[in-house]
């Protein structure tokens, strides 16, 4: 299936950050069967990340502040480079965080130039400060966009769920991005109540996996309703499983990454997600790319 301008077969993938955060990552990646790779967030400047803990497990999911540790715009060549050097034939999809629409713009031309197929622009991750600062989103997203296409490679966009997100999605077709991934991890924090502080290193984090789903569907849903001839979706949040990632492809995504599972569960998500959609494709007589936003159908 062509998603976002890269053909992506299966229509699988891992989320950014995940398993793949390294080349030799994202080989195991390709093993497991995924149709496409996509890398950690790189950004201009090397990050250290936050202090730990950095993850804690929370009621089937996960919450994070990592906060985009990485070794900054010169390990995008590298990883892209020894990802190929070790056998790997996917496409590859480097995701990029930027403080400023220049900044993705940079990133986006590092990214063409080292050979990825696509470049998804993180412009929602809550563990890093500043996002919080954007007072515009839709602005910012649509100026990045801008600033990323004229690198001439596929720009995708991951957004986060809140009340502006059609705006944000909006912003992004309008400046001509080829796909949007939704959604990011909810920001959110634990408190431990004997030491009476914050349980994660960085105070703050974001939530992901099982617990998020819903509403990673429900903004599947409202974009695909919106702006579904337009751009294409990438579902993500909560895909543990084929049913997950068929009800995800049901509201309207032409592909599903897989997050939270790979670390709770291995890497065997992938396979069984993957044999999962094609077994439900045969039994209900209908191939995937038909049933991208069929639950829409004979609706109002």
């Amino acid at each position: 299936m062509i998603v976002g301008r890269v053909r992506v077969e299966p229509p699988v993938m891992n989320a950014s950050g995940v398993v793949a955060s390294s080349a030799a990552g994202a080989i195991k990646v390709e093993k497991a069967g995924a149709g496409a790779v996509v890398t950690k967030t790189f950004t201009l400047r090397p990050r250290r990340g936050n202090k730990a803990p950095m993850v804690v497990p929370y009621l089937g999911g996960l919450i994070n502040s990592v906060g985009l540790a990485n070794p900054g715009i010169g390990g995008i060549r590298e990883y892209v480079e020894e990802y190929r050097r070790l056998g790997g034939t996917l496409p590859i999809v480097v995701s990029v965080g930027g403080e400023t629409p220049e900044e993705f713009g940079k990133l986006a031309a590092e990214a063409a130039e080292a050979g990825a197929d696509a470049v998804e622009l993180n412009m929602s991750c809550p563990n890093v400060s500043w996002t919080a600062s954007w007072e515009d989103i839709a602005s910012i997203v649509k100026e990045s966009v801008e600033a990323a296409k004229t690198a001439n490679i596929p720009v995708w966009v991951k957004l986060g769920y809140g009340k502006g997100l059609m705006k944000e999605v909006k912003a992004a077709v309008e400046a001509g991005a080829d796909a949007v991934v939704l959604i990011n991890t909810i920001p959110a924090m634990l408190i431990d109540v004997w030491s009476m502080k914050p349980v994660l290193g960085g105070v703050t984090g974001g939530l992901s996996g099982a617990p998020i789903r819903p509403i990673a569907v429900k903004a599947v849903w409202d974009a695909y309703r919106e702006f579904g001839g337009s751009v294409d979706i990438i579902g993500v949040g909560g895909v543990d499983g084929w049913e997950a990632a068929a009800e995800f492809i049901l509201a309207g995504a032409k592909a599903v990454q897989v997050g939270t599972a790979l670390s709770l569960a291995g890497l065997d998500v992938i396979r069984e997600v993957v044999e999962g959609l094609i077994s439900y494709s045969r039994k209900v007589g209908r191939p995937l790319e038909e049933l991208v936003g069929a639950a829409h159908q004979g609706l109002p």
